[in-house]
C-alpha cells in the first residue's frame, strides 16, 4: 500500500495563507527562543531563517524582538537583584511552618488566633547584582585586567626589573641573596 499524496496547494492560495511573522516576532520578543517562536507562529525553523535571509524587513523585526526579549530578562534580573523575591523557607525540602497571627507576626502556639502557616523570606541575589555591576560599570567591576605587550614579538617577554640568565650568572653570593630579597619584597610587601 502506498502513500497517499495530497494536492499543492496552488501559489496563489498559499499567498492567502494567515501571515505567520508578526505571531512569530512577539512569540519571539517574549520568549527569546526560535523555537519556541516558531512553534507559536506555526512555521518551521527552517522557514523562519529562509525568511529572515529573504526579507530585511524580517530580519529588522527578529532582531528588535530579540533585543526586546533581551531587555526583559535585564529588567527581570534587576528586580531579583534589587527589590528581591519571597521564597518559601524550607529544611531539608520541607516548608517550615510558623505559628503567626492574620498579621504576618509570628507567636507561641497557645496564642489567640495563631495559626500554622508556611514561612516565607525575602531574598535578594547578590550574583546577579554583582553581574549588572560588570556590566554597567565594567572599569569598577570588570574581572579581567588588559595586558599590552609592546616590542619584538618572536622575543621572550621580560619584566622591569627582572635579570637576563647571563645577569644572574654574573652575580656573587651577596648580589645574589638581595635580588631574592628584593623579589620577595615585591610579590609578598606585608
Amino acid at each position: 500500500m502506498g502513500r497517499k499524496l495530497t494536492p499543492k496547494r496552488p501559489k496563489a492560495e498559499r499567498a492567502k495563507a494567515v501571515d505567520w511573522r508578526p505571531g512569530f516576532a512577539a512569540a519571539l520578543a517574549v520568549t527569546g527562543c526560535v523555537s519556541s517562536a516558531c512553534d507559536a507562529a506555526g512555521v518551521s525553523r527552517t522557514a523562519a531563517y529562509r525568511t529572515r535571509e529573504a526579507e530585511a524587513a524580517f530580519a529588522a523585526a527578529w532582531g528588535d524582538a530579540l533585543a526586546r526579549a533581551a531587555d526583559a530578562l535585564k529588567s527581570e534580573a534587576r528586580r531579583r537583584a534589587v527589590e528581591g523575591v519571597t521564597k518559601l523557607v524550607t529544611h531539608q525540602g520541607v516548608p517550615v511552618f510558623v505559628w503567626t497571627l492574620p498579621d504576618g507576626s509570628v507567636v507561641p502556639e497557645e496564642k489567640a488566633g495563631a495559626a500554622l502557616r508556611p514561612l516565607y523570606e525575602h531574598a535578594y541575589s547578590d550574583g546577579l547584582l554583582t553581574t549588572l555591576l560588570k556590566a554597567a560599570l565594567p572599569a569598577e567591576f570588570r574581572d579581567n585586567h588588559r595586558v599590552e605587550h609592546a616590542g619584538d614579538p618572536r622575543a621572550p617577554v621580560r619584566v622591569a626589573g627582572e635579570l637576563t640568565p647571563a645577569e644572574l650568572q654574573a652575580l656573587d653570593d651577596d648580589a645574589l641573596a638581595r635580588q631574592i630579597v628584593e623579589l620577595r619584597a615585591r610579590v609578598d610587601p606585608a
